[in-house]
This record gives structure tokens, sequence and C-alpha cells, in this order.
């Protein structure tokens, strides 16, 4: 009877031991998903963040060559 008793819990054992090794395995492959998905989500918020930038040091290039232009203007205006 305590043999048996014995091997029953054995094989009870196992068999948690398989199951959570086979929960352990899903959450292993879960946690690889998850991290591709978030590290292909801030490369793609990177690559917005530096088309922004650029965007805006093409603007304040445009405005600091009007400035310059208008500058000119004033002191060719002031010369005459």
């Amino acid at each position: 009877m305590q043999a048996q008793l014995n091997e029953k819990a054995k094989k009870e054992l196992a068999a948690q031991k398989e199951r959570y090794e086979q929960m352990l395995d899903e959450l292993r492959r879960n946690a690889a998903g998850d991290k591709e998905f978030v590290m292909n989500e801030l490369k793609k918020k990177i690559q917005e963040l530096e088309r922004l930038l650029q965007e805006a040091k093409d603007e304040l290039r445009k405005e600091m060559d009007n400035a310059m232009k208008r500058t000119e203007e004033l002191q060719a205006k002031h010369e005459s």
C-alpha cells in the first residue's frame, strides 16, 4: 500500500512538473514575442521622431533664411 501511494505521488509530481515546464515554455515564447513587438514599436516611434526633428530643422533653416533676407533688405533700404 505504501509503495502504491509513493508511486501515485511520483506520477502526480511528474505530471505537475511537465505541466509547469510547458507553462514556463509558453511564458518564454510569449515574452520573446512581446519583446519583439515592443522593439518594433520603439523603432517606429524613433523613426517618426527623427522625421519630425528633420522637419523642424528644415523649418528653422527656412525661417533663418527669411530673417537674413529681411535683414539684408532693411540694411539696403536704410543705406539708400
